[in-house]
């Protein structure tokens, strides 16, 4: 009995951690249509929604199945994994103007 009142929070927390990350992965996107993007998003087993770029012919389309996204259709709830280095991660938010998030 012991066992089965112990359980009951470790399956309570592990719930509510699905539930926040089934939740996280509905705004979860990653910035870049490159092999980076595509590598973080095969080894993340495909948990993106969404890719992001910066080109707007390339935000038009799909990649890997996946919508690609502007940098203008990007809300607040969002969160972007930059697949590169910090250098060039802040080269690209000086120049796109953006103020998004990295993980």
């Amino acid at each position: 009995m012991d066992l089965m009142i112990e359980s009951f929070p470790r399956l309570l927390n592990a719930t509510i951690l699905t539930i926040e990350l089934t939740l996280l992965s509905l705004f979860f996107g990653i910035f870049g249509t490159t092999v980076n993007a595509a590598f973080v998003d095969e080894s993340t087993s495909c948990f993106a929604k969404f890719f992001v770029d910066e080109d707007p012919r390339r935000s038009q389309g799909l990649f890997r199945g996946k919508e690609v996204r502007s940098l203008e259709k990007l809300t607040n709830q969002d969160r972007i994994y930059f697949p590169y280095d910090e250098n060039l991660r802040q080269k690209i938010l000086r120049r796109t103007n953006a103020s998004l998030l990295q993980f």
